[in-house]
């Protein structure tokens, strides 16, 4: 009896112990056989694990260790235009590069480069041959290569290359436009081009000038503000770009060719190819000389075509081309000069006067034109002087 009693008890406190550890009675410490073993192996308890995982893709649960299938490889490509997986070098097709143009250099699709000429303008309609892209119109090459120049002697001007001009075929255009170089590092003038038309003429009046100073500019007393091209031609007033040191001499021949191209183009409403290229030697502030070229376009230079070179030089000075400083040559007797002017009292003498010789140089300017354009000049030259006087012991008014 005593037996039974007990072998109950035991069954009674085996039963309590299970039930404790299934219902959560007691704590259990759970025991799996790795990360990925849902059932206690002492309780029997599951639990929610997450899936076996496989990112390296070796066939292996990258938790518990256990073969699993390999997962399908999420391939990653550097552009839309790679042909090859960077985790398992699979490839794939993919379409050809894409570019808006024939003359696109980055494709659309993953931006590679590549290389491509240039644009071109064969019939020369400001539109790229093979994409259609607006371009600008051509200038003429403005960086001309000069020719061998020749040394003055006499002569203020000079033919080149047989008074033709250097136009090459396709620079030659019938639509107007003016071009004017940036003036280098040491404020000079490069060269100017256009095609002079009939658009280009000037309708007001002609501007003031002597807000400009071009390189090497001194005073007045051998030197205008040159144009390189004309205002006669393009109305271009005191543009920088344009205005150059030079003698009345230079000045002088370069106005007698530019007369000559305002009529043609008046009279005949034709254009005209025109490039004015000053020539330097070295650093030296002032030009020694000007290359003139014009051709007629519409009759292909039949009527005016020339190819000159003129010296900026003046009778009876000597010029300093670095500075721009000009002083009489010893013994000259300044045949040229029609008048000097002292800058400092305003008085106008004939350059025989016993007055305007016991001025100090510095105070001179020096004319070579008529007594009416002279005053012209000095109203331009010296705006703020209200009025300039004759001499009471030479009287320069009276000259022819």
């Amino acid at each position: 009896m005593r037996m039974k009693i007990g072998l109950l008890a035991l069954l009674l406190t085996l039963a309590v112990i299970l039930t404790a550890c299934s219902t959560g009675g007691r704590d259990c410490e759970h025991i799996y056989d790795n990360a990925c073993d849902t059932d206690c192996n002492e309780c029997g308890e599951s639990r929610e694990v997450g899936e076996h995982t496989d990112a390296d893709g070796n066939g292996k649960c990258d938790e518990c260790g256990i073969e699993v299938e390999a997962p399908a490889c999420q391939h990653t490509y550097d552009n839309a235009c790679d042909t090859d997986c960077n985790k398992c070098g699979e490839s794939r097709e993919v379409g050809e590069h894409t570019y808006d143009n024939a003359c696109d250099t980055d494709c659309n699709e993953c931006g590679e480069s590549r290389e491509v000429g240039g644009h071109t303008d064969t019939d020369r309609n400001a539109e790229c041959d093979k994409c259609g892209a607006e371009l600008p119109k051509d200038i003429p090459a403005v960086n001309l290569v000069l020719p061998e120049l020749p040394a003055y002697t006499t002569e203020n001007y000079e033919a080149l290359n047989g008074n033709k001009p250097y136009f090459t075929l396709s620079e030659i255009t019938d639509e107007s436009y003016e071009h004017y170089s940036s003036l280098d590092s040491l404020g000079r003038c490069g060269t100017a081009v256009a095609c002079l038309g009939p658009d280009l003429l000037p309708t007001g009046n002609r501007g003031s000038v002597s807000s400009v100073s071009p390189s090497g500019w001194q005073d007045k007393s051998i030197y205008e503000r040159c144009h390189l091209i004309a205002w006669s031609l393009a109305g271009e007033d005191a543009n920088k770009q344009n205005l150059i040191t030079g003698t009345y001499t230079l000045n002088e021949v370069m106005q007698e060719y530019e007369d000559m191209i305002c009529d043609y183009i008046k009279e005949t409403g034709n254009h005209v190819m025109y490039r004015v290229t000053p020539v330097y030697d070295g650093d030296n502030l002032v030009a020694k000389g000007v290359i003139m070229e014009a051709m007629s376009v519409e009759d292909e230079g039949a009527e005016k075509c020339f190819c000159i070179y003129i010296h900026n030089v003046q009778k009876d000075y000597e010029i300093d081309y670095a500075t721009g400083v000009a002083t009489v040559k010893a013994g000259s007797n300044m045949e040229n000069c029609t008048f000097i002017i002292n800058k400092n009292s305003h008085i106008i003498h004939l350059p025989t006067c016993s007055s305007a010789k016991g001025t100090k140089e510095e105070n001179k300017i020096y004319s070579y034109k008529s007594l009416e354009e002279t005053l012209a000049d000095l109203k331009e030259e010296y705006p703020g002087v209200t009025s300039w006087n004759y001499c009471s012991k030479c009287h320069p008014e009276n000259s022819n």
